[in-house]
């Protein structure tokens, strides 16, 4: 990982180098780092307050310590660590060159806002932070999940090296990996950039073609072959790198095609029980396929032909197989697909619903429409699966 080498070609002077808390206090190859930039007359200034899942509070406090502090504005961020670590770093890109609140970016980032140039160098395979053009934080009381969207957030360059993943545990490792798979399946099946009304979706997105698919329908090859072995062996470089591919390759297909149902129905569980981000799409993402099977059926049907589904096999009869290849995945991983055991009750459904639907740049993308009551069947089936 040359970054040092990347940052005196780029003739960036001054950093602000956002990391991980356990790559701070943990890892001697940051010192290292550090002393090599140096080297090259790099200065730099730290910050690691970092929460996971962080809250747009998290990045108004880095924020105001920087200020406290006095620090010069950097040429250049560069993030070490997880996507919650490159979604911090991201906010202070646009932050640092705004004389406002993040709150006000989440509503739009002004045209003329230019944020901070951003280096990413992930630590776990999963978010394709490193890649996409978002940002997600926690927002008020009841931790909302809200996107700061804008082209303009996707990194200059990123450094992704297997290596960096070797130190994450079992849980973070399965978590991220659930995020990464849920990116290719949903790009995957996401409306078509002729069908895809971007302006009045997202308008950093623009669908699914065939590139996007391409990349997709890879990081799921990949992430069925090497997530088992991760999760034995963590080890295991071999894997390490085919999963990093797959959490590349999947970001590389959602940052353009987009993603939908089981990210809106995920933000909202979140909100709900606080549970990580990987499994509370993967306690969904079964139910949503079902839900899609036959809107979907050529597109699941062709990812069950790429796990083995024997030719002889209907068209439904192979989409129908790679749901439950999906879900047998699961249940070996221990990945649960039911709310009950979480203690969501039928009563919060509706509720559930609202905040789903709310997330308009994934609900206006989901290929049923409109999106209330197929979220909630796939919500009270969930609950109903014990």
């Amino acid at each position: 990982m040359d970054v040092p080498a990347y940052l005196a070609e780029s003739g960036i002077k001054r950093i602000l180098l956002v990391i991980d808390p356990y790559w701070w206090s943990k890892r001697s190859e940051v010192q290292d780092f550090l002393q090599e930039i140096s080297r090259r007359e790099i200065s730099y200034s730290v910050t690691f307050d970092i929460e996971p899942d962080p809250s747009v509070a998290c990045v108004e406090r880095v924020r105001k310590s920087i200020d406290v502090d006095g620090l010069e504005k950097p040429d250049a961020i560069v993030a070490l660590g997880g996507g919650s670590t490159i979604d911090v770093a991201k906010g202070l890109s646009a932050l640092l060159r705004h004389e406002g609140a993040l709150d006000d970016l989440i509503k739009g980032i002004p045209p003329t806002l230019s944020p901070i140039p951003l280096i990413a160098c992930p630590t776990t395979s999963g978010t394709g932070s490193e890649l996409t053009p978002g940002a997600i934080f926690r927002q008020g009381t009841r931790g909302v999940k809200v996107g700061l969207m804008s082209n303009k957030l996707r990194p200059l360059a990123a450094f992704v090296d297997p290596s960096l993943t070797i130190s994450c545990p079992r849980d973070l490792t399965l978590d991220s990996a659930l995020d990464a798979l849920t990116h290719a399946i949903e790009s995957f099946l996401a409306l078509s950039t002729d069908d895809y009304p971007r302006a009045e979706i997202a308008s950093v997105y623009s669908g699914s073609n065939a590139v996007t698919k391409m990349f997709a329908k890879q990081a799921i090859a990949l992430v069925f072959e090497h997530l088992p072995v991760v999760v034995r062996q963590p080890t295991d470089i071999s894997g390490r790198a085919g999963m990093s591919l797959a959490s590349l390759f999947a970001a590389m297909s959602y940052s353009t095609a987009g993603l939908h149902g089981v990210h809106a129905l995920g933000y909202a569980l979140a909100s709900a029980t606080h549970r990580p981000h990987g499994q509370t799409l993967a306690v969904v993402l079964p139910g949503v396929l079902r839900e899609l099977q036959t809107t979907c059926q050529g597109d699941l049907a062709e990812l069950g032909r790429m796990l083995g589904s024997k030719t002889n096999r209907s068209e439904a009869g192979d989409a129908s197989f790679f749901i439950d290849r999906l879900q047998e995945m699961f249940d070996g991983l221990g990945v649960s697909t039911q709310l009950t055991p979480w203690g969501i009750k039928f009563d919060q459904v509706e509720q559930l619903v609202e905040d789903s639907v709310s997330i308009g740049r994934l609900s206006k993308a989901f290929p049923l429409q409109p999106p209330d009551k197929h979220y909630q069947r796939i919500l009270t089936r969930a609950l109903e699966s014990i």
